[in-house]
């Protein structure tokens, strides 16, 4: 049954209707009505991961600032705010700070950061930021609007990276910090783009990349890759990474998953089923997901893939004009034609000696002629379209 839209404090409900069924025949499309209504001081969890490698040494300070810059611009939309901290050294990270509402915990640990020395110009960010999606007991996220705030200065490591310093093994997609909040960096190669996609969409938690403005065109292109992900640039005021925030909080992303009989599909910006076949399968399930909420709407297709023509009726006097099928041994638009009769049927259709039927002008149905176009008689002789020339009708 579907819910009403709600404001209810802990029993919102944003997203109208929760299930709907559709039947669906092919060429013939459907639309379906969504509502959706941001229940007010909706909560908002947001994890801010910062690169603390040595070359952030001079944005450390602005880096600060905006973590201040946040949580006032989060006041404004919210009394609900949980803010986490992690840090990304060389090699390790280091979760030192879970979600919490006390905000002064979060601008203290901000403001005691240092930076450490880098061993690599590419920072190892896809590693942190599969730990702070994965971990969720660790981290504390809840079902509420999920974001993510990643601050670098320099490019990022990708699968295959590894290899450079032994480590084959691909990434399992797991938590794997100790009871410190450290996560050991060579264990696992680094993480794919498309891995780290389908985790941030699985678990809905939105990415912003702030930063410098030298690597920010390389942000852009990755940007592309993970749906519903942002760049901004780093800049002295913070004031374009705080919109951005706004932008997450107030904006409207969807995404979709398909259930095609295998399994889920990851979710995406298009929701589809390929090589269905009409007799595998008569029903489709798709899953309507927004960006930053924990409502979803559950869309059950029914295939439309035979015809409703009632019961079947034999000799019926509808079916003179056109029908579906015939009887064994007929044929034709009016299944009158036997098969073992063809030929004497045919033989009417001719005019005198003539070795086409109906002159060339129409088709023999049951041992008579029907004209095409502007053709009339019983062998479709007369030509209509000439009787201005001649002045007179044909007979």
């Amino acid at each position: 049954m579907n819910k009403e839209l709600s404001n209810s404090p802990g029993n919102e409900v944003q997203l109208k209707p929760q299930n709907i069924r559709i039947p669906l025949r092919l060429g013939v499309p459907q639309t379906f009505k969504v509502s959706f209504k941001r229940a007010e001081g909706y909560p908002i969890d947001l994890y801010y991961l910062m690169d603390l490698s040595f070359s952030m040494a001079d944005d450390l300070d602005t880096i600060k600032k905006l973590s201040q810059d946040i949580i006032e611009t989060l006041r404004g939309f919210t009394k609900n705010i949980r803010i986490a901290v992690r840090c990304q050294p060389a090699v390790s990270y280091q979760n030192i700070l879970s979600l919490t509402p006390n905000a002064d915990d979060f601008k203290r640990e901000v403001s005691k950061q240092r930076i450490s020395a880098n061993l690599d110009s590419p920072e190892a960010g896809f590693d942190a930021i599969m730990q702070a999606a994965v971990c969720k007991d660790e981290i504390g996220w809840k079902n509420v609007t999920k974001i993510l705030v990643y601050t670098s200065d320099d490019t990022f490591h990708i699968a295959g990276d590894g290899r450079l310093a032994g480590i084959y093994k691909p990434h399992d997609g797991q938590c794997h910090l100790n009871q410190s909040g450290f996560y050991d960096g060579t264990k696992f190669d680094y993480p794919s783009i498309g891995h780290l996609a389908r985790v941030l969409t699985a678990n809905n938690i939105q990415l912003i990349f702030a930063v410098t403005k030298n690597i920010s065109s390389a942000y852009e292109e990755l940007r592309k890759m993970i749906p519903q992900s942002v760049v901004g640039v780093l800049e002295s005021d913070s004031s374009n990474v705080v919109q951005l925030i706004t932008n997450a909080y107030n904006g409207l992303a969807v995404s979709y998953q398909a259930h095609c009989g295998e399994g889920p599909t990851p979710w995406s910006s298009r929701g589809e089923c390929k090589d269905i076949k009409i007799s595998q399968q008569e029903k489709l399930e798709f899953h309507l997901s927004v960006q930053g909420i924990s409502d979803k709407l559950k869309v059950t297709v029914e295939m439309q893939c035979k015809c409703e023509c009632g019961r079947d009726e034999p000799s019926s006097p509808h079916c003179s004009d056109v029908i579906l099928s015939c009887d064994p041994g007929f044929r034709g638009q009016r299944c009158c034609e036997q098969s073992k009769d063809v030929d004497s049927l045919e033989t009417k259709c001719r005019q005198g000696n003539s070795s086409q039927l109906c002159n060339g002008h129409g088709s023999c149905e049951c041992g008579e002629c029907l004209c095409h176009r502007n053709f009339k008689g019983r062998h479709c002789e007369c030509d209509d379209s000439i009787c201005e020339q001649n002045q007179k009708l044909c007979s």
